[in-house]
């Protein structure tokens, strides 16, 4: 009786176990049949219109659409599919896609896990655009709620119940995730171009660890990437993520190795090797932080730069060749009107250590330049700045402001005992060779464009130097057939050399002006003084030679460069050698054309550069008398006599010059 009665529970529980089995399986079989034979295509156009309300923007369903059960999870297929953009949108469309195939897991929901099998987008064209504080991404159903039920009044006394804990999120898992023939792109509102990149086709594995294989086009350049990571889940969880990376781009190749953390938002390059398609080894330690503006801190050291030969060509206007950057009314000019976009400046943050073996362009070669680089906000600051040039330090620092508008630019640099003959011959200079040199650059400007900067420059430049050589043909090229009365003995030399030199000027709303150039040579000394006009980009100055030969101090015409800095001409100064003349003649000395441009004298033992010397501390050989002097007065009647009688003079000076053989033939109308 015992064990009959044991039988008959069993029996009973075996009975009701099979009962809610097949209460449970039913459902699921339905379940299934529903998926199995649902027609998701004949409710293309609802399912289409549910999804725009809820997104707050038109989804069109052009294609055939699938909803199924397979391999334990829910597939769904979608073909042409179309999701317009906002009103203020570039373009209609803010994505075409041909394909679209998805495939979740269901069981992993019970458990707050979204485990996606697969993703597949194919023949897509998807472009984010922002204007203002607009963004085509932001979409009605993912909007914030702002307003907020009022909590109910609790009565004095009564203890309000603790809040529920919030449910945890629902973890993420990509299992498969494919792209082929897409374009992404980011439109730019200020300047209304688009930033893109196609890829042609991209696969992540992400079953186990990561590994990803991608190949496309960015800037019509193609690309390669292949990445090696740790599990997805971990770097999804916010924890340290290790992993391997190369990458190909246009000729330049990439590897490097570290770690991305706090889901991605922050990755550490322990080391990286980049090498470029011109033959540079970038290699550094960098730390990149993507939640908002990017910020990039780090060490980045490059072995060796080398523009290509066809940028070095570019590298100086030509104005013979016409390689000038706009004309007006005829005339060549240097400096562009062209807006310079300055906007890359505001789009990342950082401070880098820069170290650079070499640089080279042509002949010119700078070697071990180092500075610390750094940009917030759109400022940009290399300081300090320090860079060996033929083996002499230049030191300085150099800012770019784009904050402001106009934007700002200041530059400071200094370098001593420089040797700047291989930036001669780089530029074509004809033989000429220069000591050690020292210069001083203290300028600053505002302005948008590269004429702007030179219209509004300021500040000082300086220049000393020790000795040089101007070989004849040089000089002859330049001074043509009046060379002979502006340096008189130049026929018996072949070249010209410099005991030394210094030349100042001041720069002021984009006008240098000097009055203080001055050389020294085997046979004259050279004073100079004038103006070059950036603004109008033309030049104006004058050199007065005080020749090695006191008897011909006055019968030198002065040297006058002028015109276009694309293309200035050099004439004498008839004119003004023959007011000096008269000056000689009436006993009184004229300075040359009134504008009192006078040649000090310079003192070979003097301390230092004996050409600035004599800048700081002038010596005049022959000094202009005072106006109300007896010479002053006579001087004053010299001028008189020269206006009425200029023509004759300049005939005397040319006969005193040499007649019918005096180089002057031909310039006595200027």
């Amino acid at each position: 009786m015992i064990v009959s009665a044991s039988v008959r529970k069993k029996g009973k529980l075996r009975l009701v176990l099979t009962v809610l089995g097949i209460l449970l399986a039913v459902p699921m079989i339905g379940a299934g049949i529903l998926f199995a034979t649902f027609d998701a295509d004949a409710w293309r156009t609802d399912i289409a219109q549910l999804l725009s309300d809820k997104l707050g923007r038109k989804l069109t369903l052009n294609g055939p659409m699938r909803l199924g059960m397979e391999g334990g999870g829910l597939a769904l297929e979608i073909n042409d599919a179309t999701l317009a953009n906002p009103e203020w949108a570039s373009r209609p469309e803010m994505a075409k896609i041909g394909k679209l195939a998805l495939a979740v897991k269901l069981i992993p929901l019970l458990h707050k896990q979204l485990d996606v099998a697969q993703i597949i987008i194919e023949d897509a064209d998807i472009q984010l655009e922002s204007q203002g504080r607009h963004k085509n991404w932001e979409f009605a159903v993912l909007r914030p709620h702002t307003a907020r039920r009022a909590a109910p009044m609790q009565p004095q006394g009564e203890i309000t119940p603790a809040a529920a804990p919030e449910s945890a999120p629902i973890a993420l898992n990509i299992k498969e995730f494919k792209l082929k023939n897409v374009r992404l792109a980011m439109h730019d509102d200020t300047n209304g171009k688009a930033q893109e990149v196609k890829i042609n086709k991209l696969s992540l594995d992400a079953a186990g660890k990561t590994a990803l294989q991608a190949e496309g086009e960015f800037a019509q350049q193609a690309f390669t990437v292949t990445l090696d990571g740790a599990p997805w889940q971990e770097l999804m969880t916010g924890r340290n993520w290790p992993f391997t990376i190369a990458a190909g781009f246009g000729g330049n190749d990439f590897a490097g190795q570290g770690t991305a953390g706090a889901m991605a938002t922050q990755v550490d390059f322990t080391e990286f090797t980049l090498k470029s398609a011109a033959g540079s080894t970038i290699d550094g330690k960098v730390r990149i932080a993507l939640l908002g503006r990017p910020r990039i801190n780090g060490n980045i050291h490059i072995d060796k730069m080398q523009p290509p030969a066809g940028d070095q060509a570019q590298a100086v206007p030509s104005a013979a060749s016409g390689n000038t950057s706009r004309q007006e009314s005829g005339q060549n000019f240097i400096f562009n009107d062209q807006k310079i976009d300055m906007s890359e400046l505001s789009a990342a943050d950082a401070n880098l250590h820069i170290v650079i073996d070499s640089i080279t362009a042509g002949d010119l070669k700078l070697d071990n330049l180092q500075t610390d680089l750094r940009l917030s906000g759109g400022r940009l600051e290399l300081r300090p700045f320090a860079v060996n040039v033929a083996g002499s330090p230049v030191n300085g620092r150099m800012m770019l402001d784009a904050r402001p508008e106009p934007a700002q630019l200041e530059v400071t640099l200094t370098g001593q005992q420089m040797d700047l003959n291989p930036l001669l011959q780089s530029l074509g200079a004809l033989g000429v060779t220069l000591g050690k040199s020292d210069f001083a650059l203290d300028v600053n400007s505002t302005g948008g464009s590269a004429r702007n900067f030179a219209s509004n420059l300021n500040g000082t430049v300086k220049f000393e130097l020790a000795s040089g050589v101007l070989p004849l043909a040089l000089l002859k090229l330049v001074a043509n057939d009046g060379l002979q009365a502006f340096l008189p003995g130049v026929d018996k030399i072949d070249d010209l050399r410099l005991s030394c030199g210094s030349v100042r000027f001041t720069a002021q709303n984009g006008v240098l002006s000097s009055k203080g150039i001055l050389f020294e040579s085997n046979l004259a000394t050279i004073a100079g003084a004038g103006t070059v006009d950036l603004r109008q980009e033309t030049i104006n100055l004058k050199f007065k030679p005080q020749p090695k030969d006191a008897s011909l101090g006055q019968l030198t015409p002065s040297l006058r460069l002028a015109g276009a800095l694309t293309k200035p001409s050099v004439r004498l100064d008839v004119a003004g050698a023959a007011v000096d003349i008269a000056g000689s003649f009436l006993g009184a000395p004229i300075p040359l054309g009134g504008d009192n441009l006078q040649v000090p004298v310079v003192n070979a033992g003097a301390a230092g550069n004996a050409c600035t010397d004599a800048l700081d501390h002038p010596v005049y050989a022959a000094t202009a008398a005072p106006p109300n002097s007896a010479a002053g007065k006579a001087a004053e009647k010299g001028r008189a006599f020269v206006q009425d009688k200029t023509k004759g003079l300049v005939e005397k000076l040319d006969k005193a010059l040499g007649g019918e053989n005096s180089p002057l033939k031909g310039l006595l109308g200027q």
